[in-house]
């Protein structure tokens, strides 16, 4: 499934290239001291690959934005406090929320995050997916369904020519795929009632 919003791309822990990323929060007087911290957060997390970005030529804001957009999972924010206090401020792409972890327990603590940010997007994305179904029993039924770009769960003969046939009749709605288990059907096909073969979902391209 796919998962994004109105700042741009969020990705999946388990297939993001790079899972977190670590933003310096910048100031002249205290660069040095901050990028220092951010290099030894990234070599407390080498094992996930980190990325650290380093630019002075813009601000911190802008990177926020840049690696929202790009759907990195996680976001390590470490500014001037949080050298002060040992901590890091560690932000979920997928829901923005913000939380303050110490640094001696980064290394235990992020892949925690990363594997809640993995579960919560799969239920979002199942969820979704259960809520747009719908199980349909005659052709009225089925117009509706894809009508309201839901996805129809329904009885079908197999046959490449009726589905020909209802692609025509609906207006581009065609096969996705035959459940592995639950397929098997004494019903009559949504289209030609013949016997059917087995239940088909069916939703229209997009």
């Amino acid at each position: 499934m796919a998962h994004s919003d109105d700042h741009g791309f969020v990705l999946p822990p388990r297939v993001a290239h790079h899972k977190v990323v670590i933003v310096p929060i910048i100031f002249e007087k205290t660069k040095e001291s901050t990028l220092d911290a951010s290099r030894k957060v990234r070599d407390l997390l080498h094992p996930l690959h980190p990325l650290l970005d380093e630019r002075d030529e813009v601000s911190a804001g802008w990177k926020f934005n840049c690696w929202e957009l790009r759907g990195v999972p996680l976001r390590l924010e470490i500014g001037p406090r949080d050298v002060e206090s040992g901590s890091v401020v560690v932000v979920r792409r997928d829901n923005r929320h913000k939380e303050t972890v110490a640094t001696k327990d980064l290394k235990k603590r992020v892949p925690e995050i990363l594997e809640e940010m993995q579960r919560d997007l799969f239920m979002t994305s199942k969820k979704h997916l259960e809520s747009s179904i719908v199980r349909v029993k005659t052709f009225e039924q089925f117009v509706e369904a894809t009508d309201h770009k839901k996805i129809a769960l329904a009885p079908h003969c197999g046959s490449a020519g009726c589905e020909e046939q209802l692609k025509d009749k609906t207006q581009g709605v065609t096969s996705r795929c035959v459940p592995f288990e639950g397929s098997e059907t004494s019903e009559t096909c949504i289209n030609c009632s013949e016997r059917a073969m087995y239940l088909v979902y069916f939703a229209r391209s997009y």
